[in-house]
């Protein structure tokens, strides 16, 4: 569409070079709908990460996501996945050296409302304790000893309540040097004296990120980074 900008330049430069013919007719300007739409702007791309289902005390449901998009400023999701399997070999070595190596690591949150915000770690864990590939996995308290292999549930926060894990367990369908996929369960109380039973469980499916110290990560080249 000819904008009215460009038809007014026309009309003078056609008239500077014509001057001895007819004055031309009139060029009709069509003027621009104002409430044209214009095509808006890309969303940023969002991968389902986890479907959470708190049963008691009572039931709500949540439905968290991965973020695609190139640039993170805190270089992660709102829901996200570590290993140091996906470690190159210098970076494991520095990841040992700062004891900071986790076998593998989740973590499902949402702003919501309600928000909710809970995680998974097996910390001290080797590699033969959780393989890649398929397992099931035993899940603690902060209150209980964290045995090898066993994953530690973090204190989940749902808005303004707090609940305190205290068992429960993880089952991993799919483990690889692109991601992880499977489910859990969490059992504990609320926070308090007299905290109400907690029960939450849910899903989770999320590709690794090929972050600091994942340069490994084989999702890299197909997911942004």
């Amino acid at each position: 569409m000819r904008s009215p900008i460009s038809a007014v330049v026309l009309i003078a430069f056609t008239g500077l070079l014509f001057a001895c013919k007819p004055k031309p007719e009139p060029v009709q300007v069509v003027e621009e709908d104002p409430t044209e739409e214009v095509d808006a702007a890309p969303e940023v791309a969002m991968i389902e990460a986890c479907k959470l289902e708190m049963t008691d005390p009572e039931p709500i449901e949540w439905t968290t996501y991965w973020d695609a998009s190139a640039t993170l400023q805190n270089g992660e999701s709102p829901s996200y996945v570590h290993s140091a399997y996906w470690a190159s070999q210098e970076e494991a070595a520095e990841l040992i050296r700062s004891k900071s190596a986790v076998t593998l690591s989740l973590s499902c949150s949402t702003a919501g409302p309600p928000s909710i915000f809970m995680s998974l770690a097996a910390l001290g864990a080797s590699i033969q304790d959780v393989p890649l590939g398929s397992g099931e996995y035993t899940v603690v308290g902060n209150a209980q000893e964290l045995q090898p292999g066993q994953f530690l549930a973090g204190t989940v926060s749902v808005d303004q309540r707090t609940f305190v894990p205290s068992g429960g367990t993880i089952s991993i369908d799919r483990f690889d040097m692109d991601g992880v996929r499977g489910s859990f369960r969490i059992d504990g109380k609320e926070s308090g004296e007299n905290g109400a039973e907690f029960r939450l469980s849910g899903t989770f499916n999320m590709p690794c990120r090929g972050g600091s110290n994942e340069s490994k990560c084989e999702a890299r080249s197909t997911v942004a980074q």
